[in-house]
């Protein structure tokens, strides 16, 4: 072979599985000079790119490397991923159309995250499905260098994923160390430890050898400056790269604060990547996800909304600012700005909308008032969210007042909680407990009441532009527009037709003193 080779392009010449392999025993040799190789369109299949991936361990010589259209399927994927972690001279790689998944996702996440030379990652036209493409956004939001591609892709959910948002209902963890994705799960539990250390922290961690060896128990603990310790040690600690690790991993849900909006660096980064989507349902996709990943303000939405509006992505881009108020809407930090918000946005057929799309139950949810009747399918990924919001604030009240307050229990069970009337799977009656709460179940209708032991500070509103009493209604106190359970969105809307077409604050006060108003 030419060892002076620089630049090969053998691109469709369905070079398939053998190829691929005899031209990786080229690139590990020491004395390969190869910067540039095209292998897109060949059929080299999983067993192709996976010598490949041996031979990039050993290479310090390709800059760019395009697997485009291979068929390589997520095992190679995940094996390129974590080559590219020993290979400090790769730019630019293309892996667009290769049937990569939520794992190799995770693992680029990790990798690229203090890569020295990487610059692109192409993954378009891949299966990446939801988790993992936040996996990857996440990485980006927080400042990663590589530029990653991720256009036409599949975002499904796939419930074998991790579970970002609430890791603790995958607790424990047993990770197979030798495999790439279980390191990066890993990772992603110690960065949330590490940035949250009072409300995400290892209960418990057990290492094995082998199936054979005896169990050692792992002591960790966060330093004050939220870094992972090894406690044997006293220096930063090293996860074993093999053995097994059984992890018991405790993450509290609580209500979100201030301090956690996103920084203004990573909103302009949000709305530069939206910019740039090439169709509407990238860009709308891409909005979504990174989303629900942050919090923000509502003066950082109206931020959003105006850059957005500028680069005209709001309007002949494809998105309209209902868009953007259905991927922020339970992700405001200040709920009490919420209303005057909804109004400078939306008028009030693009309010009903929001409601039509968001889910009664979403839309009512308010983390100043939670008070009021909930029915909520914990099978359903929207009203699972609102119940893991609920919970949050229940975890807040029932410590505040068992811990901080001086009244006594003013619960319907003795237990502090502020839920009552409970009914689960046809039980009425149902307690709900600190084991329930903790690990959710997955499927069952959960009916409740909640009665909020906090005072919320409500401002005066002005009657300037109050042009639908409802909403305001739902942002101060959702218990006073609660319709039946058995009613449909389109009953409910029957119902409320009335409160929307009233015009003015006095209106809504004279009619919310009727009896029976609700």
């Amino acid at each position: 072979l030419n060892c002076k080779l620089v630049n090969l392009n053998i691109s469709e010449n369905s070079i398939g599985v053998d190829g691929c392999i005899e031209l990786s025993k080229y690139v590990s040799l020491s004395n390969c000079i190869l910067e540039i190789l095209n292998l897109s369109w060949n059929n080299i299949g999983a067993d192709g790119a996976i010598a490949l991936a041996n031979s990039l361990t050993i290479n310090q010589s390709l800059i760019q490397l395009d697997l485009s259209f291979n068929a390589i399927q997520d095992i190679s994927g995940q094996r390129i991923a974590t080559a590219i972690g020993s290979n400090k001279k790769l730019q630019l790689i293309n892996l667009a159309q290769n049937n990569i998944g939520f794992r190799s996702c995770f693992i680029f996440a990790k990798v690229l995250k203090d890569h020295p030379s990487m610059k692109s990652l192409d993954l378009s036209t891949n299966p990446l499905t939801e988790s993992g493409a936040k996996s990857i956004f996440r990485a980006i939001l927080r400042g990663l260098h590589c530029i990653v591609t991720m256009r036409d892709c599949n975002y499904h959910v796939d419930a074998n994923a991790f579970n970002h948002t609430n890791p603790s209902e995958d607790s424990p963890y047993i990770l197979d160390m030798s495999e790439p994705y279980n390191m990066a799960i890993l990772n992603e539990l110690i960065v949330m430890a590490e940035e949250d250390p009072i409300n995400c922290r290892f209960a418990n961690i057990t290492w094995k050898e082998s199936l054979r060896s005896n169990v050692e128990i792992v002591r960790i603990y966060p330093s004050v400056d939220k870094v992972i310790m090894d406690k044997s040690t006293g220096n930063k600690w090293v996860p074993p790269s093999n053995g097994i690790l059984k992890i018991e991993f405790e993450y509290s849900i609580v209500v979100p604060t201030i301090n956690l909006s996103i920084e203004h660096k990573a909103l302009n980064l949000l709305a530069l990547i939206v910019t740039n989507g090439k169709t509407e349902l990238d860009t709308k996709n891409w909005l979504r996800l990174m989303c629900s990943d942050i919090y923000c303000t509502t003066s950082q939405a109206e931020y959003l909304i105006d850059i957005l509006t500028e680069k005209k992505v709001i309007g002949a881009g494809g998105l309209s600012k209902l868009d953007i108020l259905k991927c922020v809407w339970d992700r405001i930090l200040d709920p009490e700005n919420l209303f005057d918000f909804l109004c400078n946005n939306l008028d009030q057929k693009a309010r009903k909308d929001l409601i039509y799309t968001l889910s009664f139950e979403k839309f009512k949810f308010n983390w100043l008032n939670p008070s009021g009747h909930w029915r909520l399918d914990l099978s359903n990924e929207t009203q699972r969210a609102v119940m893991t919001q609920i919970i949050a604030i229940s975890n807040l009240e029932s410590e505040y007042s068992k811990n901080s307050s001086k009244h006594g229990d003013t619960s319907q069970y003795g237990n502090w909680y502020n839920f009552r009337n409970v009914k689960y799977v046809q039980i009425n009656d149902f307690i709900i407990t600190k084991e329930f709460l903790t690990n959710l179940p997955k499927k069952g209708i959960l009916q409740f009441d909640y009665i909020s032991t906090s005072r919320p500070n409500v401002k005066a509103m002005r009657s300037a532009g109050f042009s639908s009493p409802l909403t305001a209604s739902r942002m101060n106190s959702p218990h006073n527009v609660v319709a039946s359970n058995s009613d449909s969105y389109e009953e409910r809307f029957d119902k409320d037709e009335e409160i929307i077409m009233l015009d003015n604050i006095n209106e809504l006060s004279n009619y919310m003193s009727k009896p029976n108003s609700t």
